[in-house]
């Protein structure tokens, strides 16, 4: 019995599929990005050792590069969306729920800075006698 050839509909091939999936990563990151420096001060950023100030810098950078419109992977709209959190959520946990290592990396890491960082109680768990900070 001979098989039938089935045509994939443009757009909907596995190549699109993971390219759908890496743009979604990278908005993921730009949305844990702009969510650690909406939760920062510059006044508590001053105080944090120069290691952490140079990673807020380079954060602020990299939003900068996007909304330049410098950054080739990046969208313009990105900005206006970390603000919806339904969408945010909705986004993470699509992430979430693949089954690929780098979306479960992603999510494993993506708070981090943001808990380490930020003066927030789960934040005051991590960086008791300010080990973190220093």
């Amino acid at each position: 019995e001979q098989a039938i050839a089935v045509p994939i509909a443009p757009g909907n091939t596995p190549a699109a599929a993971r390219s759908l999936e890496i743009d979604e990563l990278e908005q993921a990151c730009f949305f844990f990005i702009s969510h650690l420096l909406d939760l920062l001060s510059d006044a508590e950023v001053c105080q944090y050792a120069p290691h952490y100030q140079k990673y807020v810098d380079y954060a602020k950078h990299e939003l900068q590069r996007n909304e330049d419109g410098v950054i080739s992977h990046g969208r313009p709209e990105w900005k206006e969306l970390a603000k919806d959190q339904d969408y945010v959520e909705q986004l993470l946990q699509r992430i979430d729920d693949r089954p690929q290592p780098d979306g479960k990396m992603l999510m494993a890491v993506g708070r981090l800075p943001a808990l380490a960082l930020s003066s927030s109680p789960r934040a005051d768990l991590l960086s008791r006698d300010r080990l973190l900070i220093n």
